[in-house]
């Protein structure tokens, strides 16, 4: 078992029980899209924190290869993350396409992020707590989260993670566009990628919280 807790910020602190309401609600989209999921065997939404127990699916696929080339080497996992991408894309979910956010299990691939709840109701709790500020930052963010955006957005991360995984940008978009889960030409792409780059970015540099 792997336990999960988010200490909430003071200001989202009323809100524990509507956040842990739409997390299971979440949760359920996921599973109706046949996204793979550990099972949630207990939780606890008091006050200050929102505690998760969950079953153990493996380390996540950074700790287990050690980096984008050594994934781009595996003929299994590529194609596991791309259909989990899919499957939140077919069923029009907001989701964040994180590399540290698929583990893997004896070569079986699951998604294991399901907090912030992407949905219409989170953002709508949160921005109601938010400075003019972080409206400001928080609203392009949350488009990075769209279906439209998952497969610029899973790129993104390895950009943002460490320039010299550019050089794997090409494969990716060739990958990625043979899945349909991009469109366009390749500058076009990486532009793309490059903005939601920065407005991740942005978020974390001004410290501003999800939950």
């Amino acid at each position: 078992m792997i336990r999960k807790e988010t200490r909430l910020h003071r200001d989202l602190q009323r809100s524990s029980r509507d956040l842990d309401r739409l997390i299971r609600r979440y949760v359920g989209l996921l599973q109706e899209a046949r996204v793979p999921l550990p099972a949630i065997v207990r939780s606890e939404a008091e006050g200050e924190r929102l505690v998760y127990v969950c079953e153990y699916k493996g380390p996540n696929i950074l700790q287990a290869l050690e980096g984008l080339p050594e994934i781009l080497k595996d003929p299994a996992l590529l194609p596991q993350i791309f259909s989990i991408l899919q499957k939140a894309q077919e069923s029009h979910l907001n989701f964040d396409p994180h590399i540290k956010n698929f583990v893997v299990d004896q070569g079986v691939v699951s998604y294991v992020d399901f907090t912030p709840p992407w949905l219409p109701e989170y953002y709508e709790i949160r921005l109601s707590v938010a400075s003019s500020e972080e409206r400001e930052i928080l609203t392009p963010f949350y488009r990075c989260m769209e279906p439209e955006n998952l497969g610029y957005h899973f790129c993104s991360d390895f950009l943002k993670m460490d320039a010299a995984n550019l050089a794997f940008m090409p494969e990716l978009y060739r990958l990625l566009e043979k899945k349909g889960l991009i469109q366009g030409d390749y500058k076009g792409f990486l532009g793309r990628c490059e903005q939601i780059k920065n407005d991740e970015l942005r978020r974390e540099r001004n410290g501003v919280y999800l939950l």
